[in-house]
């Protein structure tokens, strides 16, 4: 059986459309899980109407908490071998279910990474993010070079677009006090001890509308950048030793500073420049972030 958790908060507009793609899965053992985050709009009322039509769809309420504390509680709940997660405003494609439960019982994995398409608010296609194989790595044995190749079509950043074994995720938990990264570093912790396999399959649709390109930013939290920035050091550190990581992690921390500089932009225009700069200060004073880019000026 697959389990999938579906953190629910105002998405009243596209939830049906979510849940529908999901209880069409050519592979019907599913258990559905829908954790409704205390909605402020019709969320609940169509979360209620799909309990009622399908069995195999438990609706469990919580106190508002965010996304990450909603897939908190519903990995308290899961009862399949293998467990997905979905966001509402998405969906995946009919075969999906079927299909990685395929792949990982052929090789034996306990992870199935697929691609995604990126749309906009017409539905209107905007990119496709997925490798340009299929390819299984054992357990401890992702090379460098691919986990990068992963990063660049958004395939590590997000949960959503996976096939996870039951066992690597019912004791893990997401942490909640992070804004920003808080998938990437949900999935640090599986991906350098798990067994890989990666499907050229476009099975998820990403639907980008105004509220997915902002929530969650919060100018406050320059900390997060630095927390996770810290944490893929460590990890680089710990299976990769050789250190032919260094320049690419120079280029994370330039690429996070950049995304986060876009989306103040984006979200706070009428931020003065004073008050961007107080967004920065932290990561800049930051002794470890200084420390690495004046040591990244001597890397060849």
């Amino acid at each position: 059986m697959i389990s999938i958790i579906i953190p629910v908060y105002n998405a009243e507009k596209y939830i049906d459309r979510c849940v529908k793609s999901i209880v069409e899965q050519t592979y019907d053992n599913l258990e559905i899980l829908l954790l409704n985050d205390e909605s402020k709009d019709n969320s609940l009322q169509k979360c209620t109407s799909w309990e009622k039509t399908d069995s195999r769809i438990r609706l469990i309420n919580k106190k508002h908490g965010g996304v990450s504390s909603a897939r908190n509680l519903g990995l308290e709940f899961v009862r399949g071998e293998y467990t997905m997660f979905v966001d509402s405003d998405d969906w995946i494609e009919h075969k999906t279910c079927e299909i990685c439960l395929q792949k990982i019982t052929q090789y034996k994995a306990q992870l199935c990474i697929y691609g995604h398409n990126t749309v906009d608010m017409n539905e209107t296609l905007i990119e496709k993010c997925k490798y340009n194989c299929e390819k299984f790595f054992p357990s401890k044995q992702l090379p460098l070079c691919e986990f990068i190749k992963l990063r660049n079509i958004d395939c590590i950043d997000s949960t959503w677009g996976k096939l996870y074994q039951t066992e690597l995720v019912k004791e893990r938990r997401f942490d909640t006090e992070l804004n920003l990264g808080e998938d990437l570093s949900y999935n640090l912790q599986l991906l350098f001890e798990s067994s890989i396999v990666i499907i050229p399959e476009l099975f998820y649709t990403y639907y980008q509308h105004s509220e997915s390109l902002i929530n969650g930013f919060v100018p406050s939290r320059s900390c997060d950048i630095i927390k996770i920035i810290k944490e893929l050091y460590a990890y680089f550190l710990r299976y990769y030793p050789s250190g032919e990581w260094r320049v690419y992690l120079y280029q994370c921390i330039c690429n996070e500073v950049a995304w986060a500089c876009s989306r103040l932009h984006t979200k706070y225009k009428s931020l003065s420049d004073r008050e961007i700069m107080d967004y920065f200060m932290p990561i800049v004073k930051d002794d470890f972030i200084w420390n690495y880019i004046q040591k990244s000026g001597n890397i060849d």
